[in-house]
């Protein structure tokens, strides 16, 4: 469920309230990630939350979306850097919430990049229509297949089995490839689960990771630029923004000069203020932000897996919404068409909460944020292999433009929670990473001083930098 469904947005108004009655006092709230967009969102969806809530510490929170990362995420998946987790089910896992704000003016906006061959087709690929053309003289293979729930006894019937029933009762998956599918979905049900009238078409049980989780070819960046240079390919490039009534502009990705930045005849330059700051670290707290920022624009001015033969060249692409490639990557009829349907609904759901003002009221709420960097974070997603239609984006790895960040969180969407200077109490970067943070000892401090007032002497090979108003 995206975050602002009445099912979780009421049941931790309900825990607030009941923390508040049973102590007597507001609460305060810690939470990291995406745990803090949902409080975000509880603050956007309630006016008058400060009567029960008096301090909120975000923690490596994606304010303004979750960078390349979920990006990514609906084309060629994302596995958290967990080896467990097949990258075929980090798919499947909506991600509306981690994308960028549409109403943000800091923070950044992500891109997508891919190189479009000439004959590029914009259509999403009907394999249905290949199936009328080649299976007229074959058997219905729908009427060969059977379930049978009897299999599981009094568990509760495993995901893949619902799935294929969901298949056999829709008809999403074209008779031509029904049983290779159906074969799939096979192999993690008990046997006689799925049952075929002729035990002949019945192939072998597959690794459904290993199926469905495909080979991603892997290009060079030297492979790269060759690429770009002896084909005909067009660049492209796609944003986050979700196009609906009342949010017809897109958010564009722009460089913004800044005390840090200057931009001049069509070149970037960053101020000696600046670089002495990289070697030093001795932000002002008012300064974060900018820093940040410019740091960006500073890292990305060095890549070269993309459209850059001087920094700002890519401005010139028009952005699209990269809602065009999502909704059209997975074959119709395919079963990554069935186990990653496209759904634009929560994209529109997460935009018009995200948009809501927050009213801080006058009761004196704190807010504190732990900003993780010190590690390569994708800014940019760019598959640099021409691809003829969207559906070939799925089988690429994708290279990535990177910034300063905790490895899943650019600084400068952690950065871009835009509360405003009166609730502020401090935001503090920490050389911290993203999935490591809440079991970092420093953290636990930083904690222990916004919460209670209670300072630790720091571990500067763990937290070394520490910026203070």
């Amino acid at each position: 469920q995206p975050v602002s469904d009445p099912s979780i947005q009421q049941q931790l108004h309900s825990k607030i309230v009941r923390a508040c009655e049973y102590t007597g006092k507001k609460v305060t709230l810690v939470g990291h990630s995406l745990g803090g967009i949902c409080v975000d969102t509880y603050f956007r969806l309630n006016p008058g939350f400060d009567a029960f809530v008096h301090k909120f510490v975000a923690i490596c929170v994606p304010f303004d979306g979750g960078g390349g990362w979920m990006m990514q995420n609906p084309i060629v998946g994302y596995n958290l850097n967990e080896k467990s987790l097949p990258r075929c089910l980090g798919r499947g896992i909506q991600q509306p919430f981690l994308s960028a704000g549409h109403n943000k003016k800091n923070g950044c906006v992500n891109q997508v990049f891919i190189l479009k061959k000439q004959n590029f087709c914009e259509n999403q690929i009907d394999l249905f229509k290949l199936d009328s053309i080649i299976t007229h003289k074959k058997p219905d293979f729908y009427t060969q297949i059977n379930l049978n729930h009897k299999a599981f006894k009094d568990q509760v019937p495993g995901c893949l089995f619902c799935v294929a029933d969901k298949i056999l009762k829709q008809k999403l998956v074209p008779n031509l490839l029904l049983v290779e599918t159906i074969s799939k979905l096979n192999q993690n049900c008990p046997s006689g689960a799925i049952e075929f009238k002729q035990g002949k078409i019945l192939y072998d049980k597959l690794d459904i990771a290993a199926v469905v989780e495909r080979e991603l070819q892997q290009v060079s960046l030297a492979e790269a630029k060759f690429n770009v240079k002896a084909s005909n390919a067009k660049w492209a490039s796609y944003t986050w923004w979700v196009p609906h009534s009342g949010n017809e502009e897109c958010r564009t990705y722009r460089y913004d000069e800044n005390k840090f930045l200057v931009l001049k005849d069509g070149k970037m330059y960053v101020t000696q203020e600046f670089v002495q700051l990289l070697k030093n670290g001795q932000i002002k707290q008012s300064d974060l932000v900018d820093f940040f920022k410019a740091k960006q624009y500073y890292y990305e001015a060095a890549n070269t897996s993309g459209p850059w033969s001087d920094p700002i060249q890519h401005m010139k692409i028009q952005q699209q919404s990269v809602h065009e490639i999502y909704s059209k990557v997975n074959e119709k009829g395919s079963l990554d068409d069935v186990l990653f349907k496209y759904n634009y609904a929560p994209y529109k759901e997460a935009v018009k909460a995200r948009n809501i003002q927050i009213d801080f009221g006058n009761s004196g709420f704190e807010f504190y944020s732990i900003v993780g960097v010190g590690t390569n974070t994708p800014l940019h997603v760019v598959f640099s292999n021409p691809v003829s239609n969207y559906s070939e984006l799925k089988d690429q790895q994708p290279h990535y433009v990177m910034a300063d960040g905790d490895g899943t969180v650019l600084a400068t969407s952690a950065l871009a929670d835009e509360y405003p200077d009166e609730v502020v109490v401090e935001r503090r970067i920490a050389q911290v990473q993203h999935f490591q943070a809440v079991g970092d000892n420093n953290l636990w401090d930083d904690l222990d001083e916004f919460i209670l007032d209670v300072k630790y002497p720091k571990s500067p090979s763990l937290s070394s930098t520490l910026f203070r108003k």
